[in-house]
């Protein structure tokens, strides 16, 4: 199974896992949320490696099936991803389920948006990569009542890796990570940045060719 531990070992051997070392030359990552962070994963760049998809999706499904109240062996769910980044593992649990999925992904103001529409009662489970504040999970949930109101969102988040718990912007939701690393991430506004006056440079997480100059020997 691949939690715990075994995936943070797996995360850091393949370069998928960064804590900032405090040398002023190695840069830092800025979040989507605009906050300066002391570390980052890179589940993208993990899952390139099907077999780990695979086996976090197994997993996943293992840690389901254990929770008392979600009743996954009897009842039928929608699982969703907030865009790109989660629709790997969320379309790979909702294949191990046999249950329906669908995936939101950026509107033009940057925000998710859902394309996909629901039925009345249907039951939505929400299975992301990362979580840390709950930015994109609280958009998905905001996009999905928007196509339908009437729908039964699950108060708890399936996820491989977690930051915070509870998370910040969805302290009623509850988190279900395979690997909890709550505590190993100081996130600091820009001009409250330890980092910035130590003198790393700032650079999104997100930008192309960022995620080498993260992990790069200094």
């Amino acid at each position: 199974m691949l939690e715990g531990t075994i995936l943070k070992d797996a995360l850091l051997g393949s370069k998928n896992l960064f804590f900032h070392d405090a040398l002023k030359e190695r840069p830092h990552p800025i979040l989507r949320s605009g906050l300066h962070a002391t570390a980052a994963v890179n589940i993208r760049r993990f899952f390139e490696e099907t077999d780990y998809v695979k086996a976090a999706a197994k997993t996943i499904k293992k840690m389901l099936n254990r929770h008392k109240t979600l009743q996954m062996r009897s009842q039928y769910y929608t699982f969703v991803g907030s865009g790109s980044s989660s629709v790997t593992i969320s379309y790979e649990v909702a294949k191990l389920y046999g249950g329906r999925h669908v995936f939101t992904d950026k509107g033009p103001d940057g925000t998710q948006i859902c394309r996909s529409d629901f039925r009345d009662g249907e039951r939505i489970l929400l299975v992301e990569d990362v979580e840390t504040r709950g930015t994109s999970s609280k958009e998905t949930i905001a996009a999905i009542l928007q196509k339908n109101p009437n729908v039964e969102i699950k108060k708890s988040i399936a996820c491989v890796v977690a930051w915070h718990d509870p998370l910040e912007l969805l302290p009623e939701y509850e988190v279900l990570p395979l690997l909890d690393l709550s505590g190993h991430m100081n996130t600091m506004e820009e001009g409250e940045c330890t980092l910035c006056k130590l003198g790393s440079k700032a650079i999104p997480l997100k930008e192309p060719g960022n995620w080498a100059k993260f992990i790069k020997d200094y």
